[in-house]
């Protein structure tokens, strides 16, 4: 073979490579600020967008987190102390209607306490209860029940609202996240000269928010303003984040 045959042969490959790697490109568009839009596929029949969806709902739930603290000469006196202080607690709730499902033990801790001169002097003991208050119609009055039962042996540390009944919510994001998608992924593919076909996947995650409250606050200040405690919940987002894939003609 010539010199000069062997050297278009080789360039006569090269263009049929390039050729067959042409025909392989996805068509790929980003919408800038607004959802991501990207081919999916190896052939280019598919567009995939993220749209997402978001609604205000107002909390009806209160997480409160009580946590009671003893010192005492001798380990065995300071847990029995603290576990004392948090049956009362859990008494004061139940009284209020808390049901024994709402309430768990967040946290236990035993350590040894000091002197001012820095000697050991007795022993600390400290629980934490996790409490769940259903309804803030009355919440102020069970924050007041359960924070002066144990006299000044309680604080509590964090306070959070939360939406429990979020379905209605969670349907009105749904339906906001897929109308988004589906105006992006048709603004796309006609934007690219196809038309937007059927729904291949749909990938859904949704998110909640609580409104965490985070200044503790300890029972000899309660004695006095607990009973007159106002809980506003105010709004908080309730959001649905859809990733659907369509085919594209």
């Amino acid at each position: 073979m010539s010199r000069h045959t062997e050297r278009a042969g080789i360039v006569a490959i090269a263009l049929l490579a390039i050729a067959t790697i042409s025909t392989a490109v996805i068509v790929a568009v980003d919408s800038g600020g607004g959802p991501a839009v990207a081919g999916s596929s190896d052939d280019g029949h598919t567009i995939s967008v993220t749209g997402e969806g978001s609604v205000q709902g107002v909390p009806d739930t209160l997480t409160a987190t009580f946590r009671v603290h003893d010192r005492a000469a001798d380990v065995q006196a300071a847990l029995d102390a603290a576990n004392h202080h948090v049956d009362q607690v859990i008494a004061a709730l139940r009284h209020k209607g808390v049901n024994n499902k709402d309430m768990q033990t967040a946290d236990l801790s035993l350590d040894t306490s000091y002197d001012q001169n820095g000697h050991p002097n007795g022993y600390e003991a400290s629980e934490s209860l996790s409490v769940r208050i259903k309804g803030l119609d009355h919440v102020g009055q069970v924050l007041s029940a359960a924070a002066t039962s144990a006299s000044n042996s309680i604080s509590i540390d964090g306070l959070s609202l939360d939406i429990t009944k979020d379905a209605a919510l969670i349907d009105r994001a749904r339906a906001k996240a897929f109308a988004e998608a589906k105006a992006a992924a048709a603004q796309n593919a006609a934007l690219a000269d196809r038309r937007l076909g059927d729904v291949v996947s749909i990938k859904e995650t949704t998110e909640g928010s609580s409104t965490p409250v985070p200044q503790p606050f300890y029972a000899d200040a309660l004695h006095a303003t607990a009973k007159s405690i106002a809980i506003r919940p105010g709004q908080q987002p309730v959001s649905v984040r859809l990733a659907v894939v369509w085919t594209i003609e």
